[in-house]
């Protein structure tokens, strides 16, 4: 079978099935052949997975079409193409050139099916690259291809972290904001951003720490008594050797709280305390407190329940657990006064009932102390005297 110029032979299991395909049927004795030759380009592209829009399946006529956009790719991902030699050169050398503005490079496909190529393809920057197909060192007709590279989509990669992609492709922090536990938060004009870190053990979670760093007077923090609160200031004018105090007010009392430089501009204190109320908290960096400083944090009443769970405690002014009004403690546990009552009137009455049957007792061996009498208060005739006798 001959076709005509611009008309390809179908794949040999397109074509031994084609007829059945299309419901004909061939007599016995016969070989029937239905439109063994398509319409088609000559080496036809087409992308095969990776890209913006992906094509449900290869056709031998279907492909890209020269100068268009062939696919639409985001920086720094991969997306793999295809294309196919309808001519079906045997032992082709095939060879494609990218270019991207003054950038070109060269890329070699791999066979993975007779005639059938393959190649994968990945840029940082955003813009079209122009790929020709060359076989045997000729560029087919139907080159050149477009393939758009666009921006990165940093949120489908980093969710809820506000990040946005570079000219290379990285996923940075916009200007504006800085880089908070792998998320980027935005600084406003806080020279130094202070947010709660650790509460009780408990990490804040980056939605509440990237609402905002803690402004001028604002509540920054609570914590119940006795227990602990670090915070982490974040130095968004990158000072080096810089030295950052933190000076801790609770009624008539105020101390320094330690310090520490956990990374590059990032600093961590926390302290504890026993008695409810409100702390205030001063910080400064090189001894000049920052614009921003003061903030409050709360010191609330202890959870007792959460502590020491069914034990009916509450906490005094100091934060220690004690019985609740109207409990007593007994082997460790608050009993409610009235159940103590009832427990102690229930064991006074089984006391009085067990002191009543002992005295039943005792009065019923003395009322029968009179009938008992001892053996050595018996005499007996010698002989003995035989008073009467009988049977029955």
């Amino acid at each position: 079978i001959t076709c005509p110029d611009g008309y390809y032979k179908v794949s040999e299991d397109v074509f031994d099935t084609q007829c059945q395909d299309k419901g004909l049927s061939c007599q016995d004795g016969y070989s029937c052949y239905c439109q063994p030759c398509i319409k088609a380009l000559d080496v036809p592209m087409f992308p095969w997975s990776g890209y913006e829009d992906e094509p449900s399946e290869f056709n031998q006529d279907s492909g890209c079409y020269k100068m268009s956009v062939c696919a639409v790719v985001q920086q720094r991902k991969f997306a793999v193409f295809r294309f196919y030699d309808n001519l079906r050169r045997d032992n082709a050398t095939m060879l494609l050139h990218n270019h991207m503005g003054f950038i070109w490079d060269f890329i070699h496909p791999r066979e993975v099916e007779p005639f059938l190529y393959e190649f994968e393809y990945s840029r940082e920057e955003t813009g079209v690259s122009i790929l020709e197909i060359f076989v045997d060192g000729e560029m087919t007709p139907e080159s050149p291809f477009q393939v758009a590279v666009i921006d990165r989509d940093c949120e489908a990669d980093y969710p809820g972290k506000n990040r946005i992609p570079d000219a290379r492709g990285e996923c940075v922090c916009p200007s504006g904001t800085v880089e908070v536990e792998g998320a980027c938060a935005s600084t406003d004009d806080h020279e130094v951003g202070v947010y709660p870190y650790i509460v009780d053990g408990v990490h804040s979670s980056v939605d509440t720490m990237l609402q905002s760093f803690c402004d001028k007077m604002s509540l920054c923090g609570t914590v119940q008594q006795t227990k602990e609160i670090r915070f982490k200031a974040q130095d968004n004018r990158k000072r080096s050797n810089a030295t950052v105090t933190a000076l801790m007010h609770i009624g008539q009392e105020e101390w320094n709280l330690p310090v520490a430089e956990t990374d590059p501009f990032v600093y961590e204190f926390g302290f504890t305390h026993k008695e409810r109320g409100v702390a205030i908290l001063e910080i400064f960096v090189d001894e000049v407190q920052i614009p921003h400083s003061p903030i409050r944090v709360e010191i609330a009443s202890r959870n007792c329940d959460a502590d020491f769970p069914r034990r009916r405690m509450n906490p005094n002014d100091l934060g220690v657990c004690l019985c609740a009004d109207g409990t007593i403690q007994i082997a460790g546990e608050c009993v409610p006064i009235d159940t103590f009552a009832g427990i102690m009137a229930a064991i006074g009455v089984l006391i009085a009932l067990q002191i009543g049957y002992c005295f039943v007792q005792y009065r019923r061996r003395k009322s029968d102390e009179v009938w008992h009498v001892n053996p050595e208060e018996l005499n007996f005739s010698h002989p003995v005297e035989v008073i009467g006798q009988g049977a029955f």
